[in-house]
């Protein structure tokens, strides 16, 4: 899935209209169309909107700490706003470990690509036991995403994350991580900004 993408009323409208007036042409084409159409891309403008959006909405109460890790992707580029960012402080990997460290690629992304499958060939399975075409709309998509994620990636497998990544070693923050998780002067900056 590619990114998500704020539309306004009539670029809905002119997608619904092209969809309608070429029938057969699947939900992939028409996604293409669209990302081409509204040259719809993720960029530093769209992030640090989106950020500065969910920093005012945000209300950390107590003893909840929050943390923003960020890659190095070119719509991260945020330099020219990071001073405007109160609430939530910001950390950027450094370059080229975040294959290593980023608790999604330690096993989140894994579990939820293979939960996804899962439900995907179900449901394919079903629609050829009820002779029909095996296709998938993006409705349907959204749902075994939803499904995927919700019913399927437990919160343990979350911790065990981030347990792997050696991001987060405060067993206060995650009862069951150990304290005498190596890590190094980066890993170990990060832990102080959580606490």
């Amino acid at each position: 899935m590619g990114p998500r993408v704020e539309l306004n009323h009539a670029q809905r409208i002119e997608i619904c209209k092209h969809h309608i007036e070429q029938t057969g042409i699947s939900n992939k084409a028409v996604s293409v169309w669209a990302s081409h159409k509204f040259n719809v891309k993720i960029n530093e403008m769209t992030f640090s909107r989106i950020l500065k959006k969910r920093d005012l909405g945000c209300n950390l109460a107590g003893k909840e700490k929050a943390l923003l890790l960020l890659d190095n992707f070119a719509g991260h580029k945020i330099v020219s706003i990071q001073s405007e960012i109160r609430i939530i402080p910001l950390a950027f990997f450094p370059p080229n470990v975040t294959a290593i460290f980023q608790p999604l690629n330690s096993g989140n992304i894994r579990a939820f690509k293979a939960h996804y499958r899962k439900y995907l060939v179900a449901d394919k399975l079903h629609q050829l036991d009820l002779n029909q075409d095996p296709e998938i709309d993006v409705y349907e998509a959204v749902h075994i995403v939803e499904g995927a994620w919700s019913k399927d990636v437990s919160s343990a497998t979350i911790r065990k994350c981030w347990r792997h990544s050696k991001l987060v070693t405060a067993h206060d923050i995650l009862p069951d991580l150990n304290e005498d998780t190596p890590s190094s002067d980066g890993i170990r900056e990060l832990a102080v900004l959580l606490d």
